[in-house]
């Protein structure tokens, strides 16, 4: 009887001992768990990073293509890294990972090999348009300047028009169109160009013949690289994972209930240790799945900025088409009417007309200006520098050009302080200066007075201009500055809504502060304060 209970004994310790090591053998190590788990978090958000970039390289957001290479480099590295799951996974299901990862390193290199077609196109379509704007409209302006050349200009107009339509909004029925336009454009039924004329001409339709056929392509390449099931197979992935990862942890729950069984007192004290083990893992992955809303939220958002910025370039084609439109009719009539009669008409009519193109040209130029200078201020390469200037001298010229200009218009102008010589960017303050008192003069009745008030305090200097006009709503007070925005009650006032935006971001540029006060059918009050110290050093701000 002893010799069995030993014997019993001797086979209950040689149990407990086989259960010990099945245990450890089929035991999970959660840090492994986790990094392999971050491995395919990863791995899932750069290969969404890696769509983002190529969204951005098409919209024009990005002038290069490392991003999209570094991205590539790293999808492989971060591939082969999950290519390797942990050793308490079973052997079949490492296999059947490493073979999903196979499947998704082949779409991957589908993907390079698609990205090196995309940059390819993309590059030469960059380089087209970059070129194509600039060409046609110098050509237009030259052809323009032959007394035959009416006919031609408009149709080279009509056709870069077209070219442009086609790339923003991808109208297949404008290929026919701008495919029939290049044929005429290249035939050679025009004796009277110069040659570098005719030139330019061929070299504007090669550019436009590059955009309609590289267009689609571009877009063919972004449509099969997001159609790729990359994101899908990344996902799968993660519950293959997932399923061979409960598969281990339910051998490893058996091998510990063996081991309680056997040993009552141990089994407490490691099943006490899988649970604070479980109860981790289920808050990483807890925390893994916000992140994972977290990302997929910040995509969103990225979605709907390239959708506000659609929009704004939609806005902007549509508002230069239309104000080009009626300075170019302006110079265009004048043009025709100096050539037909300007022979035959009195000086003062011929100065008439050549005024009109002359104030038509110089809106086109204020209207690039501003452009130029949002973009400037956007890109963060705008910056001011402060020269000596006698603001009095330049605010009494400025009033007394409004007022040769609006002479329906009363102007009453005051300036106190010493303001003889101050250390400000002249530039910055005539764009602010000029499109407040310009927008006072036009959303003002006739007979109407404007006031204009410069004044010194301390190191700052405040202008105040007041109007008697058709005021600002409350509701389009929160969105004054916004570039392309304009009242509902401006009517049919003309404007680009880029006045106020200029004006914004030049006194932003100065370190300034502007507030508006205004009454709907009162008027309305605009008041700048921008530091301009004296140039001998009196009135500076304390540094501190």
């Amino acid at each position: 009887m002893f010799s069995a209970l030993r014997i019993s004994c001797l086979a209950l310790l040689g149990a407990f001992i086989l259960a010990v090591w099945y245990s450890l053998s089929t035991s999970i190590d959660t840090g492994l768990d986790q990094r392999y788990r971050q491995e395919l978090r990863s791995l899932q958000v750069s290969d969404t990073s890696l769509n983002n970039d190529l969204l951005a390289a098409r919209a024009g957001l990005v002038n290069h293509y490392d991003d999209l290479v570094r991205r590539i480099a790293t999808l492989r590295q971060e591939s082969r890294q999950v290519s390797k799951p942990p050793a308490f996974i079973s052997g079949a299901g490492r296999a059947e990972i490493r073979e999903g990862v196979r499947a998704y390193e082949r779409v991957l290199s589908q993907e390079e090999e698609l990205i090196e077609s995309f940059k390819f196109d993309h590059a030469v379509l960059r380089n087209s348009l970059r070129f194509f704007p600039g060409q046609a409209l110098a050509l237009v302006d030259r052809i323009s300047a032959h007394a035959e050349g009416q006919e031609l200009a408009a149709r080279v107009s009509s056709f870069y028009s077209d070219v442009l339509h086609y790339y923003l909004f991808s109208e297949t029925s404008l290929i026919e169109k701008v495919e029939s336009q290049r044929v005429a454009l290249t035939t050679p039924a025009y004796p009277w160009l110069a040659p570098d004329e005719a030139k330019a001409i061929d070299l504007l339709t090669r550019h436009a013949r590059v955009i309609m056929r590289r267009k689609p392509q571009v877009d063919r390449s972004i449509s099969r690289l997001l159609d790729l099931p990359s994101a899908e197979l990344v996902r799968k992935l993660s519950e293959l994972y997932a399923r061979h990862y409960d598969s281990a942890e339910r051998s490893a729950s058996r091998a510990y209930l063996l081991t309680w069984l056997l040993a009552l007192a141990s089994v407490l004290v490691v099943a006490a240790w899988i649970i604070l083990r479980l109860r981790r893992s289920a808050r990483d992955l807890s925390r893994a799945s916000a992140e994972l809303e977290q990302a997929l939220a910040s995509l969103g958002i990225e979605k709907e900025k390239h959708k506000e910025l659609a929009e704004l370039k939609s806005r902007f084609v549509s508002m230069t088409s239309h104000e080009f439109r009626t300075p170019l009719s302006v110079v265009l009539s004048s043009a025709e009417l100096l050539q037909e009669y300007g022979g035959r008409w009195p000086e003062d009519k011929r100065q008439t007309h050549l005024l009109r193109v002359q104030n038509a040209a110089k809106y086109m130029k204020q209207m690039l200006d501003e452009v130029l200078l949002i973009g400037r201020v956007e890109a963060g390469k705008l910056e001011a520098h402060p020269q000596p200037v006698d603001l009095t001298e330049f605010c009494s010229d400025l009033v007394d050009t409004l007022r040769l200009q609006f002479k329906e218009h009363r102007v009453v102008y005051s300036a106190d302080g010493e303001l003889s010589s101050l250390l400000i960017d002249q530039q910055l303050i005539m764009h602010i200066l000029d499109n407040l008192l310009s927008n006072a003069f036009k959303y003002s009745g006739p007979e109407t007075t404007i006031y204009f008030d410069v004044t010194r305090d301390a190191g700052d200097i405040v202008f105040s201009v007041h109007d008697e006009g058709i005021g600002i709503s409350e509701q389009d007070q929160e969105r004054l500055f916004d570039t392309f925005h304009r009242g509902d009650n401006v009517g049919d006032a003309p404007g680009t809504g880029l006045g106020l935006a200029v004006v914004k971001r030049s006194v932003d540029v100065l370190q300034g502060s502007i507030s508006v006060e205004s009454t709907l059918g009162e008027g309305s009050t605009f008041v700048v304060r921008v530091p301009a110290p004296s140039a001998d050093g009196q009135g500076l701000r304390d540094s501190a």
